[in-house]
């Protein structure tokens, strides 16, 4: 489709902007502190529920951040 319809596909790699990960931690830090930022982490605990918890990605059923403490 996307030569179909002559599309222009660009991609964004993060290893492109490492100069910029120490600023962009500070003002996002600072966004954070200020009460402007909010972020979302949904943490699992044991190494028992893995199947399920990668089953989360794919499904869509987590709510921000996936972590899986062991």
């Amino acid at each position: 489709m996307i030569l179909h319809r002559r599309l222009t596909v660009t991609g964004f790699l993060c290893v492109d902007q490492a100069a910029y990960l120490g600023e962009a931690k500070a003002e996002l830090s600072a966004l954070v502190a200020a009460g402007k930022l909010h972020y979302a982490e949904d943490i699992r605990e044991g190494l028992e529920i893995y199947p399920s918890t990668v089953r989360l990605l794919t499904s869509g059923g987590n709510t921000g951040k996936l972590i899986l403490k062991v």
